[in-house]
């Protein structure tokens, strides 16, 4: 067993925090056309909504 953890010591680079963005109609018509998406996107609370109406019956909805 050793006693230390010699990856202490290693420093990463600091990587680029994603931009999120809000997943709109204009965008998934963009996402359909260049096939190229944001990172990171959030839902509105009505497309949240529908989306969980749709899987409500799937036994991993709860998750």
């Amino acid at each position: 067993m050793i006693t230390d953890n010699p990856a202490r010591r290693v420093e990463m680079p600091a990587g680029r925090q994603p931009q999120a963005v809000v997943w709109t109609e204009g965008r998934d018509e963009e996402w359909h056309a260049d096939g190229v998406r944001p990172g990171v996107a959030v839902w509105l609370p009505a497309q949240l909504t529908e989306f969980l109406a749709f899987v409500a019956e799937d036994p991993l909805y709860p998750l």
